[in-house]
């Protein structure tokens, strides 16, 4: 899925949360690894170290932003 996303729309950048099931993403098939237009974020504590349910992965994950005490926003859901 990933690779199409980076030869469909090369010109495009793409920012996705990593998730939040405590997974490491390097051990998934078809995860981000090294792609050009993909910039995967995790959830960190104000300590830096990673929060608690926060998916992670050496290659599949960019950067950590501090999350834990922010209120963070959401689409409203639909019915």
């Amino acid at each position: 899925l990933w690779s199409a996303v980076e030869k469909l729309y090369p010109d495009k950048l793409f920012i996705v949360p990593a998730g939040d099931t405590e997974t490491d993403l390097d051990l998934i098939a078809g995860s981000t690894g090294a792609l050009s237009n993909v910039i995967v974020v995790t959830a960190s504590g104000t300590d830096g170290m990673k929060a608690p349910s926060a998916n992670f992965g050496k290659m599949s994950v960019d950067v950590a932003v501090p999350l834990e005490g922010r209120l963070v926003s959401a689409p409203p859901s639909t019915p």
